[in-house]
Order: structure tokens, then sequence, then C-alpha cells
């Protein structure tokens, strides 16, 4: 059982992970990532002597905010800069590299990369990146939306769910010598994180707001899936899982589990 509900999860992903908003009082807890945010759009993208940018704020705020816009996206660059460029014609893609190697450099953004696993099939693997913040609050802050303000766009709110949900899939992971990615093929199937334990065994995960029909349809899906993968060559999934912003654990009876984002550390 989780004692969290959804708002509880859209102060999380405001408020974000960062160790001095823990405990805090909210509206301490909420600046940190505003803060940390104006920091970067007006001095730290600028600050990197390897990657040198002419000092430019309304263009960081630009790609930050597209680039939120973008989340848990398999976007393109080309995507991204025809959303930041507009008539802005020194906004070039040498100059839109720039500021993306500025911001991984600065561990603002992580993108997941694809899982490439043998199938049984001839399904083609899509191997393009998804786009992440290393926390889901920085992404908030680049769109200025509270808590409550994710509630005005459902569509926006699931997917920085989802980057809170891949964010924590990455701490926990990693703790075991595991790691995160993203699963996409031609079928235009995807799940949206995929666990590659150090032992080889592996896991699917799909990450949903929604009520119980979206969750059986994500489980359903999760199965399809599975079933393309080539066990001979990878061994059979040590679980598939679908990750809910609802307070009860359970296993259905197709052998999904459904757990709470507050269940995940158990």
């Amino acid at each position: 059982m989780s004692k969290k509900d959804i708002n509880d999860y859209a102060y999380y992903i405001c408020r974000g992970g960062w160790p001095v908003a823990i405990g805090k009082e909210r509206d301490v807890a909420l600046a940190q990532a505003r803060d940390y945010y104006e920091v970067v759009v007006s001095d730290d993208i600028f600050s990197l002597k390897d990657i040198p940018l002419k000092k430019d704020e309304q263009k960081a705020r630009k790609l930050m905010r597209s680039y939120a816009r973008n989340v848990s996206i398999a976007a393109a660059d080309t995507t991204l800069l025809k959303d930041c460029s507009g008539n802005d014609e020194t906004f070039d893609k040498d100059v839109f590299a720039k500021y993306l190697n500025s911001l991984r450099n600065l561990y603002v953004i992580e993108e997941l990369p694809a899982w490439n696993p043998n199938l049984r099939s001839k399904t083609a693997i899509r191997t393009k990146e998804t786009r992440h913040f290393t926390d889901p609050s920085i992404g908030a802050a680049a769109l200025g939306v509270s808590p409550e303000g994710l509630f005005r766009d459902i569509t926006a709110f699931g997917f920085l769910f989802e980057s809170l949900v891949v964010h924590d899939l990455r701490v926990y992971a990693d703790m075991i010598g595991g790691r995160v990615y993203k699963y996409r093929d031609s079928k235009k199937r995807e799940a949206d994180a995929v666990i590659q334990f150090n032992d080889g065994s592996w896991a699917l995960i799909e990450v949903k707001l929604g009520g119980e029909d979206d969750i059986r349809k994500a489980a359903d899906n999760l199965i399809n899936i599975a079933k393309d993968i080539d066990y001979e060559r990878t061994g059979k999934p040590a679980f598939l899982m679908v990750v809910t912003k609802n307070k009860v654990a359970y296993r259905m009876d197709n052998g999904v589990y459904v757990v709470p984002l507050c269940c995940l550390k158990n």
C-alpha cells in the first residue's frame, strides 16, 4: 500500500529529488529547482571553456522550454531546433549542438538510450534516444508550471510523470548495478523503461498516469513485446511491471505487476 496520490506526485515532479529540498517547507522546496534553472540559463550554460557560447539567455530559455515540451519523447534534434529557432537565423544547427552538449556536460539533461534485444521476428528496433532531464523538476521549472498547473495539461503531466519514474528507476537500478533503457520498435510498440541487470536478466516497464483500462492495455503491451524477444539469447524477463500513481500494488492475473511509484524501492 502507498499513502501517496496523484497530488503528491505532481508535487514531487516540481520539487524534484534535490537533497536540499527534501524535508523543507513546500515553498522553500519548490524554489530549489526554479533557482537552479535560473542559474543554468543565466550563467552555467555559458561558463564551459571547452564549449564557448556567446551569452544569450533568450536562446537558453527557448531550448530548455522546447526540451521540456519533448521530455519522455524520442524527439529529433531537427524538431527541437525548429521549435527553438523560429525567425532567429543565428540559432543554427551548430549553435544548437553546442547548447545541447553544454547541458549534457552540466548534467542537466540525460537522454535514455535505446535497448536493442535479440528478437524472434524481423521487426526493426528504433535506436533514437529519449529526451529526459536528470531531474524532472528542471523540466517543470523550464515550463514555469506549478504542481497545480500540471492538472491543466494532463498530457504534459503524463510525460513528466514518466520522467519522474525513469529518474527513480535509474537511482534504484544504479544501486544494484543495473542500467535503464527505452524500447521502441517499427511496429510502434514501446516499453517506457527496460532494466538490464548486471547478471544479464531484464525487465520491461510501462508508466501509466491513467486508470484501470490504461493499466490493462499497458500490461497487454508488455506481454506482446516480451513474446517477441528471443529468450534463448536473452533469457526470460525477470518481471513485467506497470508503474502507476495508484495506492495499491498487486499482481494481475496475467502475471504483470502493478506498482505505485512510491512502492518501487520495496
